[in-house]
């Protein structure tokens, strides 16, 4: 729930200065009640597109361990050419891999 607070106060910030420089920017009533609904739906979105996919991520991780409940095992990590970094676990009993 905090991670959600989080996105929704930076995404919230962002979207607010650009929507202000839109609805400073548009002269028409109907144009600026489209900009203040493009905003809320854009802040929405990304907030929740944020935090839902960091929550799938903890929810591979379990905490270090697997379904079966044994420990994830590091066995490689890869680098990609602009510098993210991409670590593997796989677990001795199950066989099964995520990455992290």
């Amino acid at each position: 729930m905090q991670g959600l607070i989080v996105s929704l106060i930076l995404f919230g910030v962002i979207v607010f200065l650009l929507g202000t420089m839109f609805f400073i920017g548009e002269e028409t009533k109907k144009g600026k009640v489209l900009v203040v609904v493009i905003c809320v739906v854009a802040w929405l979105l990304c907030a929740f597109g944020v935090w839902g996919s960091v929550m799938l991520e903890a929810d591979d991780w379990n905490n270090g361990y697997c379904e079966c409940g044994e420990k994830w095992q590091p066995y490689g990590v890869s680098e990609s050419r602009y510098g993210t970094t991409t670590k593997y676990y796989y677990c001795p009993n199950c066989y099964n891999e995520i990455e992290k």
